[in-house]
C-alpha cells in the first residue's frame, strides 16, 4: 500500500478508547500500543497504522538523530502536506471539469444555433426553388402565347407550279427572219461549191 492513500477525518478516529464510536482497535506503531476508536472497520484502521509506522520507520532509518516523537511529527507534517496537495489537485480537477462543462454547454448552444441556421437556409432554398419553378412556368406560358399569336405561313396554291411549268415549257417562237430574200446562185456556182466541199472532205480524210 503506497503512502498517502488513507485520509481519515480527525473526528472519526479517537485514541484512548473513550469515544462513543462503536469500533475500538488496538494497534502497535513503532513499539507503542494504541487503542483507536472510530466508525471505520478494523481492517481499515490497521492499514492506517501500518502506513504510519512505515513512514515513521523510513524517517528514523534515514537519520539516527530522528527520534520516535520527531518521526511522528514529521509523518504528521508529511500527511498534512499530502492532504493539502490532494485538496488543491481536487480543486484543480473541479475547475477543469467546470471549464469542460462550460465548453460543452457552449458547444451545444453553437450546435443548436447551427442547426437553426441550417433549417433557415433549407427553407430559403425551398422558397427560391419554388420561385424558380414559377418563373419557368411563366416563361413557358409567354412563349406558348407568342407562338399562338404569330400567323402561320400560308402554303402556295397548287396551280403555281403548273403556271411555272407551263411558262417553262411554252414553245419558243422561232426568230423572225429578216425581210431580205436569200442570195440566188447559179447551177455552175453550186457545182463548184459542191466540188470544193468534196475536195476539202477528201483532203481531211
Amino acid at each position: 500500500m503506497s503512502a498517502g492513500i488513507f485520509r481519515p477525518a480527525a473526528e472519526k478516529i479517537v485514541s484512548g478508547g473513550f469515544g462513543m464510536s462503536k469500533n475500538r482497535v488496538r494497534v502497535t506503531i513503532c513499539g507503542s500500543d494504541y487503542v483507536i476508536a472510530g466508525d471505520e472497520s478494523e481492517e481499515y484502521v490497521r492499514e492506517l497504522a501500518r502506513e504510519v509506522e512505515r513512514r515513521m520507520e523510513e524517517l528514523m532509518n534515514a537519520s539516527s538523530c530522528v527520534s520516535v516523537t520527531m518521526a511522528a511529527v514529521l509523518t504528521a507534517m508529511n500527511c498534512c502536506d499530502d492532504e493539502s496537495k490532494a485538496i488543491m489537485s481536487a480543486d484543480n480537477l473541479r475547475a477543469q471539469m467546470k471549464e469542460y462543462l462550460a465548453d460543452s454547454a457552449r458547444c451545444r448552444s453553437e450546435a443548436e444555433e447551427s442547426r437553426r441556421e441550417l433549417e433557415r437556409l433549407r427553407a430559403e432554398l425551398r422558397k427560391t426553388q419554388r420561385q424558380l419553378d414559377e418563373l419557368r412556368e411563366a416563361a413557358k406560358a409567354a412563349r406558348d402565347a407568342k407562338e399562338n399569336r404569330e400567323p402561320r405561313q400560308t402554303e402556295k396554291p397548287a396551280d403555281d407550279g403548273q403556271l411555272h411549268l407551263e411558262a417553262a415549257t411554252a414553245p419558243v417562237s422561232p426568230p423572225q427572219m429578216s425581210g431580205t430574200r436569200p442570195k440566188e446562185i447559179s447551177a455552175g456556182e453550186f457545182m463548184s461549191l459542191f466540188d470544193a466541199l468534196n475536195r476539202e472532205e477528201a483532203g481531211k480524210n
